[in-house]
């Protein structure tokens, strides 16, 4: 039970990330954001996204579960997680990292400037890296 109270709770957190990101970028009026993407870019740009939210929370969930479950006490399901995370976790970090910026850049190329809201929502969304390993 408490594996799933933790993997909810990291998702959550990766969840309210991704609510930041699209709060900083649709602040600005003037600068694209990508929802108003052109016809020829939006296909690309609509699975970047869906790449970047599943790798964002999948991220997330990596990173702050195990500290929640040594938290709670259950630290054989913390080690079980650390053990996938090495398993999977470079996979996955590599993966959020190309996917985020190749959005970026894929707007950018599209609205044809540079988005200073774009460079700040991906430090949000690079921001579970911020979170320290557990040891395991």
């Amino acid at each position: 039970m408490n594996a799933l109270v933790a993997g909810l709770i990291a998702g959550l957190c990766g969840l309210l990330q991704l609510f930041a990101i699209m709060a900083i970028e649709m602040h600005d009026d003037k600068e694209k954001s990508g929802m108003l993407a052109s016809d020829s870019a939006f296909p690309i740009f609509a699975l970047l996204v869906m790449t970047e939210i599943m790798c964002v929370m999948a991220l997330s969930m990596y990173r702050i579960a195990p500290w929640l479950l040594r938290v709670t006490g259950d630290k054989w399901e913390a080690n079980r997680v650390t053990t996938a995370k090495k398993r999977y976790g470079t996979m996955l970090q590599r993966a959020t990292v190309i996917a985020t910026l190749a959005r970026r850049i894929v707007v950018m190329a599209d609205a044809g400037t540079f988005s200073s809201n774009l460079v700040l929502s991906l430090g949000v969304a690079l921001a579970a890296f911020l979170v320290p390993k557990p040891e395991v």
